[in-house]
């Protein structure tokens, strides 16, 4: 039953961790508005709707913190869900994923192949959808080439809603109600922008 527990939560991390296109995004100033899941359980507001007392979401993020830096993506993935799984409900998990889906978009869930599978995707629909992530990758690395002025921040936040558009446009109406689905109930606690941790010579 466990391992259904982490074949749930991986779900999520993959989104979160997998892609190096997307760790771009969840760097502070990277206009993704998001993070990883232990920016996510250190909010207040999300300890809240998950019912998770302070310690233990200290416990999960300082677990989470000790992940090295120099673990391949499918590691980081394995261990960031193992961790989740073994310290969150089966429903706190499930509110969790949909609680990043809601933050992260359609246009990070879209990467993960469990979600492409739930969308049903057709590999027309999954060749537009990497034509319009290159483009807004290509579009976000110019800007934030430039500095993460307030400028370029909205333009980061236009690019994002743009993006997410397109995307959604590639969908099904069926499609479209299977997302929505996947959300859940609308989270509308705030999350606090993640901080931005020294770099070590290590």
């Amino acid at each position: 039953m466990k391992s259904l527990f982490v074949s749930t939560v991986a779900v999520a991390v993959a989104i979160l961790a997998a892609s190096p296109a997307l760790a771009q995004r969840q760097r502070p100033g990277g206009g993704g508005g998001f993070g990883g899941p232990g920016m996510y359980i250190g909010a207040k507001a999300v300890q809240e709707e998950l019912k998770l007392s302070e310690d233990d979401a200290k416990k999960i993020t300082e677990e989470l913190g000790k992940l090295g830096r120099d673990l391949k993506p499918e590691e980081r993935t394995e261990k960031t869900a193992k961790i989740l799984a073994d310290n969150l409900k089966p429903d706190q998990l499930k509110r969790l994923n949909q609680i990043m889906w809601q933050r992260g978009g359609l246009g990070t869930a879209v990467n993960n192949t469990e979600v492409q599978a739930a969308l049903k995707l057709d590999d027309k629909q999954k060749e537009k959808v990497k034509t319009i992530q290159d483009e807004s990758a290509k579009a976000r690395r110019e800007l934030t080439q430039g500095g993460a002025g307030a400028d370029n921040r909205e333009k980061l936040q236009e690019l994002r809603k743009k993006t997410a558009e397109d995307l959604n446009a590639v969908l099904t109406d069926d499609q479209k109600k299977t997302w929505k689905d996947l959300l859940g109930t609308e989270f509308k606690g705030e999350i606090p922008p993640p901080m931005r941790r020294p770099r070590t010579n290590q």
